[in-house]
């Protein structure tokens, strides 16, 4: 496989703080939804949870990366991969597909106002994506980042 990645985990299929259960004084991992992938996976999931909520503060962010780094340090394509998992739409894609699979007009009316929040976030998600490696202080070229031309501010 490509080199740098690291190894595979056994991830959430989309994680949430809400993925774990606080008990008395310890957290219980809810075995529904379990994937095998990179751990990219939940640390993209997490940021983009974060994302779209309407007190975003990038810092949490780079709290949660600087925290993540503490215990096991991103290589160059660990770096390319949590890029790449956050420009992918993919809470885009479940709200589209649970619309059509729910049944009922009610439920389906639900999943079309979560679509339309999901776009009323999009200006601050493009702006986080396009400061993402300044605000953290990555080589861009140094971790051979492809440019993308959306994200490039127009001169």
């Amino acid at each position: 496989g490509p080199k740098g990645i690291g190894s595979a985990s056994i991830c959430y299929e989309r994680f949430s703080e809400r993925s774990w259960i606080r008990t008395s004084n310890t957290f219980v991992k809810l075995p529904v939804g379990w994937v095998i992938d990179s751990p990219m996976r939940d640390v993209a999931e997490c940021i983009r949870e974060k994302i779209y909520q309407p007190e975003f503060r990038s810092h949490e962010v780079l709290h949660l990366i600087d925290d993540y780094e503490k215990v096991k340090p991103l290589s160059k394509g660990a770096w390319r991969l949590l890029y790449g998992r956050l420009l992918f739409p993919s809470q885009y894609f479940d709200t589209v597909e649970d619309h059509y699979a729910n049944e009922r007009d009610i439920g389906k009316e639900l999943y079309v106002r979560r679509f339309t929040d999901l776009i009323s976030y999009e200006k601050q998600n493009e702006y986080f994506l396009k400061s993402f490696f300044r605000s953290i202080g990555l080589p861009v070229r140094d971790l051979n980042i492809p440019v993308v031309d959306w994200l490039v501010p127009m001169i």
